[in-house]
């Protein structure tokens, strides 16, 4: 496989289903904010001892193939669905009891690992926007619709769930 094709030298990129595209396609936005995302938790990983970030970064990248292909069956990737997410909500559950009632704006920062952790929630935050104005600009039925909720559910809480990571005193 070679990795610099030129194919791309005229502003267009395939997607994983070869599908060519616009690089300022919504769906390539998505995919690079999730992409970013995605190595942003592998930093957050090599800084501190998270077993659930290898999940995570699983779980991430099925839904870059799900995006990726436009909602269409991706090939070998099964999409995000209700176990996942339920996954991703035992532990905020697990982390809100480590954490404790939080009464205050917590500023990112404290240490690495905790700053890195932020930077990982603000990065989803604006894939899941980027994520939301995609879905306002194209029109899915049948399991895409259920596919495209289940990953909305999916980057809303783990926003939430890197947030008390980065506030958790467990690094």
């Amino acid at each position: 496989m070679n990795i610099s094709t030129k194919t791309g030298d005229k502003g267009e990129t395939s997607l994983f289903g070869g599908q060519r595209v616009k690089k300022s396609d919504i769906f390539m936005r998505v995919l690079g904010e999730i992409d970013e995302l995605n190595s942003f938790l592998g930093l957050a990983k090599c800084s501190g001892s998270f077993d659930i970030l290898e999940k995570i970064q699983d779980d991430i990248y099925r839904i870059m193939a799900v995006v990726g292909n436009k909602f269409e069956p991706a090939l070998k990737a099964t999409p995000v669905g209700n176990s996942d997410v339920f996954y991703v909500e035992e532990n905020i559950e697990n982390f809100e009891k480590i954490c404790g009632k939080i009464d205050k704006f917590v500023l990112p920062g404290g240490n690495e690992t905790s700053a890195r952790l932020h930077v990982a929630r603000s990065v989803c935050r604006r894939a899941e926007r980027a994520f939301v104005e995609m879905l306002d600009s194209v029109s899915l039925e049948g399991e895409s619709v259920r596919n495209s909720e289940n990953i909305l559910k999916y980057l809303n809480r783990l926003s939430d769930l890197l947030f008390l990571m980065a506030i958790s005193p467990r690094k």
